[in-house]
């Protein structure tokens, strides 16, 4: 008997990495929200502070009921250890590119307890589903801590995706 294969799934999903320096202005911002609220099945930030995702990720979701999409646009983020993730994205992005302040703003390091902090910094900022991108050398030995160390601390409702 001669089975067909099924889809993994009904349609891709479109996600739009689109994160316009505060120096774009106002109409830029509002242009680039509106595409992603109108277009995009999800957002990925590139470190933002808290307060600045909780701004637009808010404006992105009423943008996306305005235009009869509901709550359909999710949010993707990163996560890892600084010290090899500033040498694993200093190798990535090069030299002189990420700022400490993003760094501050965008990764999370240290104890399991402080990863967990810095995730939900972003949970209760509205960020749907955290993605964690393992920065360092070792992603494979990073995914294992993940879960064992600390995936068992974060609430049952938080959908994290590694």
């Amino acid at each position: 008997v001669e089975t067909q294969p099924r889809p993994v799934q009904d349609e891709v999903p479109i996600v739009i990495a689109a994160n316009p320096h505060p120096s774009a202005g106002e109409a830029i911002e509002e242009r680039i929200l509106r595409r992603v609220a109108r277009l995009a099945d999800g957002w990925q930030t590139d470190g933002l502070p808290p307060d600045l995702f909780r701004s637009r990720w808010n404006r992105i979701r009423q943008l996306a009921r305005a235009e009869g999409r509901g709550d359909k646009v999710k949010h993707v983020s990163a996560d890892a250890a600084r010290r090899a993730a500033v040498d694993f994205l200093t190798h990535y992005y090069g030299a002189g590119t990420i700022t400490e302040e993003k760094l501050a703003s965008w990764l999370a390091f240290g104890s399991p307890g402080a990863v967990v902090e810095k995730i939900m910094e972003f949970v209760e900022a509205g960020c749907t589903t955290p993605v964690l991108r393992f920065v360092d050398g070792d992603q494979i030995g990073q995914l294992g801590r993940c879960i064992d160390e600390v995936l068992p601390k974060l609430p049952r409702t938080v959908a994290v995706e590694a």
